[in-house]
């Protein structure tokens, strides 16, 4: 019963973020009531936050998370960071005297870009700049330092290739159907649908594109 409470908040929630932020969040997505999201932020068609979460972003600075991504407990997210090229690096002091280039933060910074289909674990830091490619998977208590290959899993501190979870020129032939493109009702066609519950591997991709070039 709480959890069904729970995501009917989150509902009404996400419905208001959604207007708030000019739609860059979807009313499709799942963001869990204790989730603090700030400033510019966007969440794809069906993510799900299934927990408390920062994500904090300032304009021009964007933190992006794609479609169908899969985030657990306490993720961090800042998509600017403390320059570290000038004597002072205290907000509160710059601001009082009014040295608004370091309450600009690092401008080398750029966000950080989630794209479609990510599984991210419990207590995960990603750190300003950070591209996450499709389908990676970030261990659980990882901090994220250095952008992560598609289709890879990472996890420590910092985190670290601990492997592939397909050959790369595989997850490249991947990232070129959009599978995460699609609509759930698109998902649902037979093609994608036995792709998708079958274990990923080099023949299951290539089963894929053989159906959807009309060769099988």
């Amino acid at each position: 019963m709480l959890n069904k409470i729970r995501r009917f908040l989150s509902k009404i929630r996400v419905y208001y973020l959604s207007i708030l932020s000019n739609g860059r969040i979807s009313k499709a997505s799942y963001i869990d009531i204790n989730a603090k999201i700030i400033g510019y932020v966007e969440v794809g068609f069906g993510s799900q936050i299934n927990g408390p979460a920062y994500i904090e972003a300032r304009e021009g600075q964007l933190v992006s998370i794609g479609r169908y991504c899969a985030i657990a407990h306490n993720l961090r997210i800042r998509s600017t960071n403390h320059n570290t090229n000038l004597p002072n690096m205290q907000y509160k002091l710059a601001e009082a005297l009014s040295l608004s280039s370091v309450t600009k933060g690092n401008d080398s910074c750029t966000g950080v870009e989630i794209h479609n289909g990510v599984w991210i674990g419990d207590n995960v830091i990603i750190l300003p700049g950070v591209i996450i490619g499709e389908g990676a998977v970030i261990g659980a208590g990882s901090i994220v330092t250095k952008d992560v290959f598609p289709y890879t899993i990472v996890a420590g501190n910092p985190a670290s290739l601990i492997r592939r979870r397909v050959e790369k020129d595989s997850a490249e032939r991947l990232l070129g159907i959009d599978v995460w493109g699609c609509s759930v009702k698109e998902l649902k066609k037979k093609n994608y649908l036995t792709f998708l519950k079958e274990e990923l591997s080099s023949s299951s991709i290539d089963k894929l594109i053989s159906s959807l070039e009309g060769i099988d």
